[in-house]
């Protein structure tokens, strides 16, 4: 009987992900796996060659359409809480002690300990069996040298970004200041989304970046327990940093980038904001052109959701960090008639900006959609409220079309 082993499954699926082609791979990949329909592994002497297949990666694997119709799965995943797996994804504390001392080197165990310990996956305490095997020969090589042994980063290298990255533009305030906080080394509380998949990382929501921040090894669980959120149970984890050679890799790979990204993303939106509130609809447009050339990629659109969606996030993230110099910040709040995609003012208060949002169908459709968008606002008369407010100067109402990387804006000045 045969046992087929599959590691890293997911990694096709991420790099299609990555370059606009997941569907296609999705429909490709399938044809692999159907090697596990029941029809074909089944029980012992019923002719089938396989008596067992093992996946593992990055993402579990019970949600991906690539499984259709295969139904014997046996699912684990770093929150597991089976006693069964726990261990096997790595070494354990035990485990590691005996390697160092087989080849002789007690004595590192701290060192190594600091640098490198710190998962855990239920209630093992878990090495990362790359990075302390890399360790153990790289020492081995230096041993006759005088030289000290300093503590080499392995793990910078043996993971991808990429994903993480796309996030840029998305994270608000609150996710911008746990990210500083892991880097303080304490630990943030929020939920997981233990079935996400590379559909989902179109949608850009904040729990799943957590999620794969945990999934890919920045981060581990420390705690968790159980709270009632809207009226349902859910597990609150509490995530944190493993060690030092993962804040390294956290600071290399992530919040360098992230830091760089946000001022400019801070800056532009600040170029954008202050356009809207002089009424300036083409350096506007430029501005918004620009952080969609950046930071948009075209897998962001591979998306069940509606494209207005996607677009409604973009500016919604790009804005949500520009608490210094815009105020009450609405999105789809309810306004005259209707609910109102964008509403915010300026820091003192005197000026509005209403933006009714529209994704069109080719680039010649730009001027009739961003009519129809103003056309939207006067008939819901989402500025009427606004105009009840007597410290309020001037009001901007904007139709915005958004058509892959490009947008074009139209404006009306009510107030």
């Amino acid at each position: 009987k045969v046992i087929i082993l599959i590691d890293e499954y997911d990694v096709p699926l991420a790099k299609a992900s990555e370059n606009g082609y997941h569907k296609e791979m999705v429909t490709l990949i399938s044809s692999f796996f159907n090697v596990m329909k029941s029809n074909l592994l089944g029980d012992e002497g019923n002719g089938s060659p396989i008596k067992k297949i093992v996946l593992t990666g990055c993402l579990k694997v019970a949600k991906n359409s690539i499984f259709t119709g295969v139904n014997n799965l046996y699912v684990n995943t770093i929150i597991s809480e089976n006693e069964d797996y726990d261990s096997m994804i790595g070494f354990t504390k035990e485990e590691a002690v005996k390697l160092l001392k087989d080849y002789e080197l007690d004595d590192y165990f701290p060192f190594v300990k600091e640098n490198y310990d710190g998962y855990r996956f239920y209630e093992q305490e878990m090495f990362c069996p790359w990075v302390l095997v890399s360790f153990i020969d790289y020492v081995i090589k230096r041993k006759a040298s005088k030289n000290p042994i300093i503590a080499p980063n392995f793990w910078v290298n043996s993971t991808s970004s990429n994903a993480l990255l796309s996030y840029v533009g998305y994270l608000t305030d609150e996710d911008n200041e746990n990210m500083q906080k892991l880097m303080d080394g304490e630990c943030i509380e929020t939920t997981i989304n233990d079935s996400m998949n590379y559909d989902d990382l179109a949608m850009h929501k904040a729990e799943d970046f957590y999620t794969l921040l945990l999934f890919t090894g920045y981060l581990t669980v420390d705690s968790y327990r159980t709270e009632n959120i809207s009226g349902e149970d859910k597990t609150v984890y509490s995530l944190k940093i493993p060690n030092r050679e993962i804040r390294k890799c956290f600071i290399k790979n992530i919040k360098e980038h992230f830091d760089t990204i946000v001022n400019q993303g801070e800056n532009k939106a600040k170029l954008i904001a202050n356009a809207l509130f002089d009424g300036e609809c083409t350096k506007a447009k430029k501005t918004i052109n620009i952080l969609l050339s950046s930071y948009v990629s075209i897998r962001d659109f591979v998306t069940k959701a509606k494209k207005e969606n996607f677009y409604h996030g973009f500016l919604s993230g790009v804005f949500t960090n520009c608490s210094n110099f815009i105020t009450d910040f609405k999105s789809n709040s309810e306004s005259g008639d209707g609910y109102a995609d964008l509403i915010f003012k300026n820091k003192d208060g005197d000026t509005a900006v209403i933006l009714e949002l529209k994704v069109s169908k080719s680039d010649d459709d730009f001027e009739q959609d961003t009519n129809d968008a103003l056309l939207q606002i006067e008939k819901k008369k989402y500025y009427e409220p606004l105009l009840k407010k007597v410290n309020i100067e001037t009001i901007y109402c904007y139709g915005i079309s958004f058509y892959n990387k490009q947008c074009y804006i139209s404006c009306r000045k009510i107030k």
